[in-house]
């Protein structure tokens, strides 16, 4: 459980916040006010590569950032 981390934005992931170890609110395109104020952490950039440095270790985001098109800064 610790190691599962949910990206979500609405009511259903919300009902999932409790059984995963970190649950992140993306923002990006509706913010829900329940969803954000539930949530450790907040995207709120219409990018999904913004919950990489949350969601990854910084020696995972290092092997990752050179495929992906933009850099993502933690």
């Amino acid at each position: 459980r610790r190691e599962l981390a949910l990206v979500g934005d609405g009511a259903t992931d919300l009902r999932c916040a409790p059984q995963v170890g970190r649950f992140v609110a993306f923002a990006g395109v509706v913010a829900r006010t329940n969803v954000i104020s539930a949530a450790a952490h907040v995207v709120r950039e219409n990018d999904l590569r913004r919950t990489l440095p949350l969601l990854l270790t910084a020696e995972e985001l290092a092997r990752v950032s050179s495929i992906l098109p933009a850099s993502v800064e933690p």
